[in-house]
C-alpha cells in the first residue's frame, strides 16, 4: 500500500510542472490610472528664440576628423560601397552631386560666403 501511494505521489510530482506553466493573456489588465504611451507620443519642447542682445560671447570651432583613429573607423569604412552601406564622404559627395546640400569655399576666410559646385571639389 505504501508503495502504491509513494508511486502515485512521485508520479504527481513529476507531472505537476507541466500543469504549472502560466498562460500568456492577449491583453494585460490596466494596473494604473492611465495607459503609459511611452516616449513615442511625446513632442519635444521648442527651443526659445535667441535675441542678438542676449548673446554675450560666441566662438567658432573647426574640427578635423582623423579617420585613422579607431573610434572614427565607422566614417571611413567601407571603402567600396556595398548595397546601402556607404562611407561618410561618399554620402556627402552624393548629396553634393544631387544638390541636396551646398559646399562652401573657406580658403580665403573662415566664413561660409562663397558656394562651390561639385565639379570644383572634384
Amino acid at each position: 500500500m505504501k508503495k502504491i501511494i509513494l508511486s502515485i505521489f512521485l508520479t504527481g510530482l513529476l507531472i505537476s510542472p507541466a500543469f504549472m506553466m502560466g498562460q500568456i493573456t492577449a491583453n494585460t489588465p490596466t494596473d494604473g490610472l492611465y495607459r503609459n504611451q511611452g516616449v513615442v507620443d511625446r513632442v519635444p519642447m521648442p527651443l526659445p528664440s535667441v535675441r542678438k542682445a542676449d548673446i554675450m560671447w560666441s566662438k567658432r570651432i573647426w574640427r578635423e576628423i582623423d579617420f585613422r583613429q579607431k573610434m572614427n573607423n565607422v566614417f571611413y569604412f567601407p571603402t567600396v560601397q556595398q548595397q546601402n552601406w556607404k562611407s561618410f564622404i561618399t554620402v556627402i559627395l552624393d548629396a553634393l552631386k544631387q544638390g541636396k546640400i551646398t559646399a562652401y569655399d573657406i580658403s580665403n576666410t573662415d566664413e561660409l560666403l562663397v558656394p562651390i559646385t561639385y565639379n570644383e571639389i572634384i
